[in-house]
């Protein structure tokens, strides 16, 4: 395994919005008020059929607005997000070593030591380095030219962090 590796990403809008809502079960901060709209529309629904109702038109929007609430606003958030902040715009290049991470794009460089990655996630897409509760850096592994590289980061995440692969 080498010393060090480094992964250029970079985030189409559709990616970010899929790892923006892979991360909403991985933290309770972001799980309970997106849970409260839904639950909501079960409320909604569970009233309907208690009085044999049958929903007017206006009744199925806002029960669908309920549904999808977190997906419509996070979508909304991203596309501001990344409209009005030079620092989303990528390509980032993440370069894992001994040290830690540096991300690295046009217009800033960040290096976060392995002590600051509070906890990993991998799913089948992206890997979550968190380094607070609720915050994520996400690297995606959709790339199927890094099969290797990925496996040797993740076994250089295992060393330093409480991942194990």
């Amino acid at each position: 395994m080498s010393d060090k590796i480094t992964i250029e990403v970079n985030f189409p809008f559709w990616t970010a919005y899929k790892a923006n809502l892979l991360l909403l079960p991985h933290s309770l901060s972001l799980l309970l008020p997106s849970l409260i709209f839904p639950s909501a529309a079960l409320l909604l629904c569970i009233l309907w059929l208690s009085a044999h109702k049958t929903p007017t038109f206006y009744e199925i929007i806002l029960l669908l607005l309920l549904l999808f609430f977190t997906p419509i606003i996070s979508c909304i958030n991203l596309y501001f997000y990344r409209r009005n902040n030079k620092l989303a715009e990528g390509p980032f290049l993440y370069t894992f070593d001994a040290e830690g991470m540096t991300c690295s794009s046009k217009i800033s460089n960040t290096s976060i030591k392995w002590s600051g990655i509070l906890k990993v996630r991998v799913s089948k897409e992206f890997i979550f380095l968190f380094i607070s509760p609720s915050f994520a850096q996400c690297i995606p592994l959709v790339d199927s030219n890094r099969v290797n590289a990925t496996e040797e980061l993740l076994k250089l995440i295992g060393e330093h962090t409480n991942y194990k692969p």
